[in-house]
């Protein structure tokens, strides 16, 4: 697979302290430049895992926590809780932007693939390990977002991927 070249623009209503914000999240090679009201951020080293999502802006580290609930997409970071109201971007392949829980299984960091667990059709349960990737000397179980069917796998093993990279797609039960 490797790196695809592509960028990604992704415009969204950010809820802040109860107001709505629109945000620009713009996918830059290995950065990410986040633009809130004229006000940008250059974010580097992301990687997700479990839910947790790993970043620097500048040399400071930040931990943020992601989950789907009721309310939508929450991001809570620094004690704060950010809500996301929906978008309306598309990578320039065409594809869809993925969030946690819709069923993509997405590379949370750029590495090889070791193991490749499941094939179309299978059924698998919400935290199965679905392909294994290694990426600095560490070997990270990459899982199901969600129960449901294998729809595609599109990796097998000795494949480089890049961060954000659509390892398998999962159409999700219900």
């Amino acid at each position: 697979m490797g790196d695809r070249g592509w960028q990604l623009t992704v415009q969204l209503s950010l809820s802040i302290d109860n107001v709505e914000r629109k945000v620009t999240l713009e996918k830059k090679g290995d950065t990410y430049v986040i633009t809130v009201e004229g006000r940008s951020y250059v974010a580097s080293g992301a990687s997700i895992s479990d839910g947790v999502l790993n970043f620097f802006v500048g040399k400071k580290t930040f931990r943020a926590f992601v989950s789907k609930n009721i309310l939508g997409t929450q991001i809570t970071l620094n004690g704060r809780d950010y809500f996301l109201r929906g978008h309306d971007g598309e990578e320039e392949t065409g594809e869809r932007f993925h969030y946690v829980g819709d069923g993509a299984v997405e590379a949370p960091m750029p590495g090889s693939i070791v193991v490749v667990n499941v094939k179309q059709g299978d059924q698998v349960n919400r935290g199965d390990t679905v392909v294994v990737l290694e990426a600095m000397k560490m070997q990270n179980e990459i899982t199901s977002p969600v129960q449901g069917t294998v729809q595609q796998v599109n990796c097998e093993p000795g494949d480089q991927v890049g961060f954000g990279d659509v390892l398998a797609e999962i159409k999700p039960e219900g």
